[in-house]
């Protein structure tokens, strides 16, 4: 799937502001057609104190995986806590395999704000400056070369890493925990995700409009979609439907009386209509719920909770 490049949203006194708190897909869409990203300074404070408690925990000695391991089948290793920044920078060359076709830009800046937004949350214990980095290049437009195929099939591990690449190479020097905080999560599905979300709700509407422009054209039998219909079958979905096309319609020939019917019963493929699109929005409702609570979501692995402890988690493993 491809995407196009809409009218840019670059002006920064219309920043997305990141907060910690839970984000829609339409502020997704957004940053990735080029809408500016800032961090509060509340944010910023509370991801302060989540650091300082993430190092805490870390004095206690206790094996913790992926800042005092290594990860994966390396997870029985001991890394020294003067080896972490050398061991950032390996676990970010290791991943580096991706290869195949580029992605859009859309999409990559759209990952970018997904990892920020996850992180935003403070699950990771990770400096504010790993997340700067990355706003820092979304509103400089200086979008990484991302390559579609190499994910490993939990986490975007692979993406994520080249991401990561381009941010060390603007001067990011990740510590203790921040190259797996970077590539340790689903942002590149999440953000593709929303951008297709978006794109298929666009397309949903357009169809209807075709569709309303169809039955008007044919005079259709407007029975199909009388309000009768979504109240003996009561789908969200259906309901939906009806009510947009009777919109579309209003003021025409077939919902004013002002022309019968051409036909007693209409073909079946116009007479579903109503059906077929209210299944497409129930669908898609469900994958936007999906979405917008990964977009809620601390995604991170070990996950800092707010009492200080450092679990083991997998909601790197979108749950939709």
């Amino acid at each position: 799937m491809m995407f196009t490049n809409p009218p840019s949203k670059a002006n920064s006194e219309d920043a997305l502001v990141l907060n910690g708190e839970p984000i829609v897909i339409s502020a997704v869409v957004d940053v990735a057609r080029g809408r500016q990203v800032s961090v509060a300074p509340a944010c910023i404070e509370r991801l302060k104190q989540a650091r300082g408690a993430m190092l805490l925990t870390l004095e206690n000695g206790k094996p913790v995986y992926g800042i005092t391991t290594g990860v994966g089948a390396l997870r029985g290793i001991k890394v020294d806590p003067a080896e972490a920044a050398h061991f950032n920078r390996l676990l970010i060359l290791s991943h580096r395999v991706s290869h195949g076709d580029t992605v859009p830009r859309a999409v990559v800046r759209a990952t970018m704000l997904c990892r920020a937004q996850g992180l935003s949350m403070g699950g990771a214990g990770v400096r504010p400056a790993v997340i700067e980095a990355l706003t820092g290049a979304l509103n400089a437009d200086e979008i990484p070369t991302v390559h579609a195929i190499g994910s490993v099939g939990q986490a975007d591990l692979v993406p994520l890493a080249e991401i990561a690449e381009a941010l060390i190479a603007r001067g990011l020097v990740l510590q203790a925990r921040e190259a797996l905080a970077l590539i340790g999560a689903n942002s590149f599905s999440i953000g593709w995700a929303a951008l297709a979300l978006d794109r298929a709700d666009r397309s949903n509407r357009a169809l209807e409009a075709a569709a309303a422009l169809t039955m008007e054209g044919i005079l259709y039998n407007p029975d199909a979609i009388d309000p009768a219909v979504y109240k003996a079958h009561p789908s969200t979905g259906l309901k939906q439907s009806v009510l947009r096309l009777r919109e579309l319609l209003a003021g025409g020939a077939i919902l004013s009386g002002e022309q019968p019917p051409r036909l007693l019963q209409d073909p079946l493929s116009l007479r579903v209509v109503p059906q077929t699109h209210g299944t497409v929005r129930d669908a898609w409702r469900q994958a936007v719920e999906a979405i917008e609570t990964e977009l809620a979501s601390a995604s991170d692995n070990p996950l800092l909770t707010p009492d200080g402890r450092l679990l083991s988690v997998g909601n790197f493993d979108a749950s939709g």
